[in-house]
């Protein structure tokens, strides 16, 4: 007998369109880290705000998830932890949920096959949001 363990955690989804995301084209990656700043400490986010931080128009790259995720008081690190941003065919971020399933701000919950390595959160180091997930 084989056992198969998944896991599957449970993510609110944020869109890269519509209310709140809609100054910015390249947000995907703001969309993203939304989802996972609301997931660990409950704040809705909007990707706006956090397009804003960079200043411009333009793709997001790790430091600037780095930055989002700071920002609210997240350290993230690069790997396999769930749930965890990845960059899906080199130019599109999504939260990978675990068992094949992922958020892809642009087009709605998927499941696609396992991702790779990607960015998850490893501590949250704001004792304000600490009280907020406990």
């Amino acid at each position: 007998m084989v056992f198969v363990e998944w896991i599957l955690v449970i993510v609110a989804f944020v869109s890269q369109l519509g209310d709140g995301a809609d100054r910015y084209n390249w947000d995907c990656g703001a969309a993203s880290s939304s989802m996972m700043i609301q997931y660990y400490t409950g704040l809705k986010v909007k990707p706006d705000t956090l397009m804003d931080m960079i200043g411009r128009d333009r793709y997001t790259t790790p430091k600037d998830l780095e930055m989002f995720m700071n920002e609210y008081g997240l350290e993230i690190t690069e790997g396999y932890g769930i749930p965890r941003i990845v960059l899906l065919n080199g130019d599109h971020w999504v939260v990978y949920l675990g068992d094949n399933y992922y958020h892809d701000p642009l087009h709605g919950p998927m499941r696609y096959g396992s991702l790779g390595s990607g960015w998850y959160v490893t501590s949250v180091t704001n004792d304000e949001l600490w009280k907020l997930i406990k």
